[in-house]
């Protein structure tokens, strides 16, 4: 949810200051929505990826190991 919020806050910015930037320079290419959504996209799917690893790490740990260390 962070992930998103935080996307759908930094696209407007970003869009603007980058076209700001770019404005000036002679061979430059066009911004689209298509490369933030993917952006966007990527960015969700590493953090799946991170949560899913940690939370198996976790899952598969025996308790009394846990017990144990405390």
């Amino acid at each position: 949810m962070v992930i998103i919020v935080g996307g759908v806050l930094s696209i407007p910015f970003t869009y603007w200051l980058m076209n700001d930037w770019r404005k000036d320079f002679t061979y430059r290419i066009d911004l689209s929505i298509d490369l933030f959504v993917l952006r966007g996209i990527i960015s969700i799917f590493i953090v799946l990826i991170t949560i899913t690893y940690h939370a198996l790490k976790v899952f598969i740990r025996d308790p009394v190991d846990m017990i144990g260390s405390e």
